[in-house]
């Protein structure tokens, strides 16, 4: 099932009508709320690069995002081997949210449990804009394979709200144990399929 979003997509397709691995590979012609209606405003994934690590790392050392979504900034080191991973596996879709020519956070499509899961982070000073929403619409759109999943913490009504618009229904909830990267917690689990 199509999911409608009020937003117009446009994708960025190679010469044989597919997605290219660098690149810009998507981008969102829209003004969310809280946005310029500028037309230059505009939401852009593009592939991660090696170059965008650094703002990445200080993102998510953001003592409140850490605490709305449940877990726990990684040193350095930790996240440098994350990301080496990351952008070594052929099998996750890591893609840089640019927001009117910012880097402004990551979303990406990855197997966690056997399933394709999907995530986000986003820099705090853009919640409410509109921008976790556009991105993940645009996500949705490149990455075909379903069903998709997410989990939120419970009390994250901001996430809840962004996996809601693009059509995820939440179909379970647990309390996640605490681990070396998340704080223990209620969460719900999403679906879109």
């Amino acid at each position: 099932m199509e999911q409608s979003v009020p937003w117009d997509v446009e994708c960025n397709l190679d010469a044989r009508g597919s997605l290219p691995r660098s690149g810009p590979t998507l981008f969102l012609r829209t003004t969310p709320r809280n946005m310029s209606t500028d037309p230059t405003s505009t939401i852009l994934l593009r592939t991660v690069e090696r170059g965008d690590l650094p703002r990445l790392y200080e993102l998510q050392l953001d003592a409140r995002s850490n605490q709305m979504a449940g877990t726990k900034a990684w040193d350095a080191d930790a996240f440098q081997k994350i990301w080496d991973g990351i952008l070594a596996d052929p099998t996750v879709t890591a893609r840089a949210i640019i927001a009117s020519g910012t880097l402004v956070g990551t979303i990406s499509c990855f197997k966690r449990a056997g399933v394709d899961e999907v995530g986000y982070w986003i820099d705090r000073a853009w919640w409410g804009r509109g921008v976790a929403s556009a991105a993940l619409a645009l996500l949705i759109r490149e990455v075909t394979a379903r069903p998709l999943h997410a989990t939120a913490r419970a009390d994250n009504a901001g996430s809840i709200r962004v996996l809601e618009r693009c059509g995820f229904r939440q179909v379970s909830s647990s309390i996640g144990e605490e681990t070396p990267r998340y704080t223990a917690g209620a969460l719900v689990h999403f679906v879109l399929d």
